[in-house]
């Protein structure tokens, strides 16, 4: 799996609060240039597919508990890569509570049983902070594109199927394929 970590390769100084930056381009977009441009493509493609991944220790929020997510960050982009890596997959993380992947020449069903496997693997792996008993929830948008696709918009689809899945509390991962 090749890991594009934007804290450890940022090619630009950050541009917090900056209302250049804020205003008049998407700061999003500008963070995930460097990741597209840094892609490792195979020569020939069928398929393509984007996941958007966050997940949340509870009890504990991502808004309130910024630091937590930090820590446990290393950890579950080591589950990750171990149940993810395979279409020539290519990941960003920002050491929050979301990965991004973007693989090529997998199916839905293949992306499906990767992702539940990797759910369940992390259910099992409760523990103990602050006196509270946590556990880890992972939700998964997936989107099939055909090859010409924008990249900021193939980012901004899979982040859409994540979205149904928060509308949807029984719904772990969402998946959109296209008719190619």
């Amino acid at each position: 799996m090749h890991i594009y970590n934007y804290k450890q390769n940022s090619q630009s100084p950050h541009h917090i609060l900056d209302p250049d930056y804020t205003y008049h381009t998407s700061y999003e977009a500008e963070i995930l240039y460097h990741f597209f441009k840094n892609l490792i493509i195979p020569q020939n493609i069928n398929t393509m597919a984007s996941i958007y991944i966050e997940y949340q220790v509870l009890p504990f929020l991502f808004e309130k508990y910024p630091f937590i997510y930090q820590k446990i960050s290393p950890y579950i982009l080591k589950e990750i890569m171990q149940y993810l890596d395979f279409g020539n997959a290519n990941l960003y993380t920002n050491q929050t509570n979301m990965f991004f992947i973007i693989m090529f020449d997998v199916t839905s069903e293949q992306i499906n049983t990767a992702f539940l496997n990797l759910k369940k693997h992390l259910i099992q792996k409760n523990f103990l902070y602050k006196n509270h008993n946590c556990q880890f929830d992972i939700k998964c948008g997936v989107y099939f594109s055909h090859t010409y696709i924008h990249p900021f918009e193939f980012y901004k689809c899979a982040q859409e199927q994540f979205n149904n899945t928060l509308k949807h509390e029984e719904i772990m991962i969402s998946i959109k394929e296209l008719s190619l």
